[in-house]
């Protein structure tokens, strides 16, 4: 069991080394839903939805590709039924996508899928160790910066806010920006040198 008091690279090869237990159990749901949409693909996918609607250079720079990479990749994915693309008639230039009424069915049943396989590992838990858990990715959520991921629950929200009244001392996440030059390349600023 990892202590608090080991170092953090410790830690961090824990940690490494039971997420595979979450990945697999991700990667199963994945299987089951048999979608036969790639991991690039659902990635795309999961990044439209979290925006709802954005442009493709903004989700070159969400995927860290190019642009005629996530250009090409829209392309794909709209063929599929998954997206619609809007242009701007302002500025036909810009180009916005979302999920289309498939691709968001398709979301939503591999979500329903993920859910039942973590709900079947998490039913051979002991309680308390489902609770640590949750909490656990909580702190993890909030540290690493990543937005709130919608339809999240009140419980998990609390349990968030939980988690950041916990551990008050942690580093602040490092703040996000996406550079422009060279399109797509994705750059992360820490916030001090």
């Amino acid at each position: 069991m990892a202590s608090a008091h080991q170092p953090i690279d410790r830690q961090a090869a824990i940690v490494e080394a039971y997420a595979a237990a979450l990945v697999n159990a991700w990667d199963r749901a994945q299987e089951v839903a048999g979608f036969g949409v790639s991991a690039t693909q659902l990635r795309a996918l999961a990044v439209i939805d979290r925006n709802h609607e954005m442009t493709i250079s903004a989700l070159a720079g969400e995927l860290g590709t190019l642009l005629s990479s996530a250009s090409r990749l829209c392309d794909r994915l709209e063929a599929a039924g998954l997206i619609s693309r809007d242009i701007d008639p302002a500025d036909r230039r810009s180009v916005s996508v979302s999920l289309s009424r498939n691709g968001n069915a398709v979301f939503a049943q591999l979500r329903e899928h993920r859910q039942a396989e973590f709900a079947r590992v998490l039913r051979e838990m002991p309680a308390a160790a489902r609770e640590a858990l949750i909490e656990g990715l909580a702190g993890f959520h909030t540290a690493s910066g990543e937005p709130p991921a919608d339809g999240t629950t009140s419980a998990a929200i609390g349990l968030v806010d939980r988690a950041r009244r916990r551990f008050p001392h942690s580093a602040p996440p490092p703040t996000r920006r996406v550079s422009r030059h060279p399109v797509g390349v994705r750059r992360r600023s820490s916030g001090s040198a």
